[in-house]
């Protein structure tokens, strides 16, 4: 098979990689988590969580699925505790594996199609989760970051402005270098690589940015719709045919 037909054949099997990518990157999420509790001796078994049941969202989504750590336990009594294993998902294990991606992703070593593309949605998966919780959650009173600021009584601006400026980096690494460079790698035509920007921008910022959109107040909830009306700017802003994405490597 010529690389162009195993490139629609990748494009064609993108909900398999998207499946295997997200799930990875929630797994070592929630277990950044569950290790940080048992580390600091506040749980007894790292490897259980929440699992939730088995209806069809949870198995897909993980959407009842947490890192069962009971931060009333010891939250009031170690507050800089509680926030670090609350940060734990994002700070640790998604940075980590954001970190293998791009590792993986600008090796000198050529690879086949296959590789580049797991590693291309691994990017992405973990990319998505800094913008689900800054700026996404980085306002709400619950969750992960509204855990920390709750635990250290601190503004949420301050989780703001500390890790906003490192992860709007992030971003502007994926979409100036990172996705370019891919396409080469992957061999992708034109029209493909349209197709991965377009799917890329939505996980981005239509499903990981819409996090805060239900149930974590208003200005969650405003940075949801704002995240959603950035999709059409940074596709046409990342278009492949525009003279600075076809960067040379």
């Amino acid at each position: 098979m010529n690389k162009t037909n195993q490139a629609w054949l990748l494009i064609l099997l993108t909900p398999f990689f998207f499946y295997i990518t997200h799930a990875l990157a929630f797994f070592i999420h929630e277990y950044s988590h569950s290790f940080s509790a048992w580390i600091f001796g506040f749980k007894d078994n790292p490897w259980i969580l929440n699992f939730g049941d088995t209806s069809w969202g949870n198995i897909l989504f993980f959407i009842k699925m947490d890192e069962n750590v009971d931060f009333n336990l010891f939250s009031a009594t170690h507050p800089w505790i509680a926030s670090f294993i609350a940060f734990a998902g994002m700070g640790v294990g998604n940075a980590i594996l954001f970190l293998i991606s791009l590792k993986a992703l600008l090796t000198k070593r050529d690879h086949g199609q296959i590789y580049y593309y797991f590693f291309i949605w691994l990017a992405v998966m973990n990319l998505g989760n800094f913008n689900d919780y800054i700026p996404g959650r980085t306002f709400a009173s619950h969750g992960d970051i509204g855990e920390i600021t709750t635990f250290l009584n601190i503004s949420p601006w301050w989780i703001m402005i500390l890790f906003g400026y490192p992860i709007c980096y992030c971003f502007w690494l994926f979409y100036s270098k990172i996705l370019p460079h891919i396409y080469k790698k992957l061999a992708f035509n034109s029209v493909q690589q349209i197709i991965l920007l377009v799917l890329t921008t939505l996980t981005l910022f239509a499903l990981f940015g819409a996090a805060g959109y239900s149930d974590y107040g208003p200005e969650s909830r405003l940075i949801a719709l704002l995240s959603i009306y950035t999709v059409p700017i940074v596709i046409v802003a990342c278009w492949p045919l525009r003279k600075w994405v076809r960067l040379d490597f």
